[in-house]
This record gives C-alpha cells, sequence and structure tokens, in this order.
C-alpha cells in the first residue's frame, strides 16, 4: 500500500504521517478540527440558533465537523444566546433507539469523562454554564459555555462532545480573526444576511470548508473535504484520486532514432 488514508485525532495523525514518512508513502490525513461558527447581526436568528443547535449537538458532537465555538456580533449576542439556550435544554438525552432522542451516549465511558473533565475545568476557571454541564448516566448534557477564559483548554482545544462555546465578537473583523487564533483548520460556517458579504468573509477564513449561511458539518462525497494547518493533508473525494494512483508516462517510437552522442 503507497498511500494511508485516515480520520482521527491530530495526534495519531501526526503519528502516522511519522511512520508513512519513514516508508516513504503518501498521506490523505482528516484531522480534528475546532470549528467556528459566526453569526452576523442582520441574520435570521431562528434559522442560526437552529443551524447551531445541530452543528454542536448532532450525534452527541462526536463528528470532526461539530462547531466548537459560536462567534456572534455582539449587537445580537444577547438574543441569540437566550434561544439557543432554551433550545439546547429541549434536547432530549438517553437511549438513541427510541423517538425523541438527541442526545446518545459518547462512544466510551472514559470519552464522557473527559468531556465531563473538561467542562469543570473551564468553570472552575470563570466560565459559566448556560444550559447543561453534567452527565446523564452514559451521555453527557447538550451544554452551552459563555465567558469561558482564554486558557481553558475547552477553549481552544477539541472536546469530542456536545458542548459549545459562545463568544460575543465586536464585528466581523474580529469574528474572523478568532476564527483563524487556532491551531487546527478543518470546517466553519458562517450566518449572514448578506451572502455576498458572506462569500467575500469566507475567502479569508483558513478552513478546509467553509460554508455560508449553513452550518460546520454540511458535506457531500463527491467534493473535497480536508483541513489545512492541523486538520489534516490532502482532500477526499475526487481530489484524491492522485494520491491512491501512479502516474505513469510511457512512450513509443517508430524506427530509429538520431542521438547527439
Amino acid at each position: 500500500m503507497r498511500c494511508i488514508n485516515f480520520t482521527g485525532s491530530s495526534a495519531t495523525g501526526r503519528i502516522l504521517a511519522e511512520r508513512a514518512g519513514r516508508a516513504l508513502k503518501r498521506c490523505v490525513l482528516e484531522l480534528g478540527g475546532y470549528n467556528p461558527l459566526i453569526v452576523l447581526a442582520g441574520a435570521d436568528l431562528d434559522y442560526a440558533v437552529e443551524a447551531t443547535a445541530f452543528a454542536a449537538f448532532f450525534h452527541s458532537g462526536q463528528i470532526c465537523m461539530n462547531a466548537r465555538k459560536v462567534l456572534v456580533e455582539q449587537s445580537v449576542y444577547d438574543t441569540f444566546v437566550d434561544r439557543l439556550t432554551a433550545r439546547a435544554q429541549t434536547l432530549a438525552s438517553g437511549d438513541p433507539a427510541l423517538p425523541g432522542t438527541v442526545i446518545g451516549p459518547l462512544s466510551t465511558p472514559a470519552a464522557r469523562d473527559r468531556v465531563a473533565r473538561e467542562v469543570d475545568e473551564a468553570v472552575a476557571a470563570g466560565a459559566k454554564v448556560l444550559a447543561g454541564g453534567s452527565a446523564d448516566g452514559p451521555c453527557y448534557l447538550p451544554t452551552v459555555l459563555a465567558d469561558v477564559p482564554a486558557g481553558a483548554r475547552i477553549g481552544s482545544e477539541e472536546t469530542f462532545g456536545p458542548v459549545l462555546v459562545a463568544q460575543p465578537v465586536a464585528n466581523a473583523e474580529e469574528a474572523v480573526a478568532i476564527a483563524n487564533s487556532t491551531r487546527y483548520g478543518l470546517s466553519a460556517g458562517l450566518i449572514t444576511g448578506d451572502n455576498q458579504r458572506g462569500f467575500a468573509l469566507a475567502r479569508r477564513i483558513e478552513a478546509g470548508v467553509v460554508h455560508v449561511n449553513d452550518q460546520t458539518i454540511a458535506g457531500e462525497p463527491q467534493l473535497p473535504l480536508g483541513g489545512v494547518k492541523d486538520s489534516g493533508w490532502g482532500r477526499s473525494g475526487p481530489e484524491s484520486m492522485s494520491d491512491f494512483t501512479e502516474l505513469q508516462w510511457i512512450t513509443t517510437r517508430d524506427g530509429t532514432g538520431a542521438y547527439p552522442i
């Protein structure tokens, strides 16, 4: 096998890339993400709340493309956060086989405990729990945190669970700067009332995928998926064809040729 395809954590991807390099093998790595979702003034806030809840809590937050932080323009921050908090509190947790369950168990008890530990550390440092903030058996309740201090791990590192950090921003410029301040760059979303402005801002976000007026998880199997910075190398889909095939140059000559020596 001359190419390795891996989806998982950035730490494991780095180990695989090092080993592949020693064997002169190519890699396609879709790794972790600390995916921002930006909500600007002028956006449809009811839609933005639904999009954010899906992005943060779908599959109990156990997708590399889940939104980890929502950056909301200051003028609509309080209204948005109040509505998002109320929406998070409606999401039922428990047995995923039961109708109406949205938040199922995390992958392992250790994964649940890790999420709980990182939330507790942030709260101890001054973060405020707006919704959730505790375990429910093997599940972790959909959690919205505000006022997360700069040094808290959950404010910059991927927590693989249903936890979202809400942060106000003065304007779109600050939102883009914060979105780009992470070492990750997998996916991002931007919700605005002005698509053209959104597209211009999206081009400045350092992520492999940016969705304007949609949430961070949206994807299509035929389109290139992958990240920049610590979120991976290469792209899945048709773009990866050259990684998994070898280009060969073959020539043939009719008759004989003349050579200069």
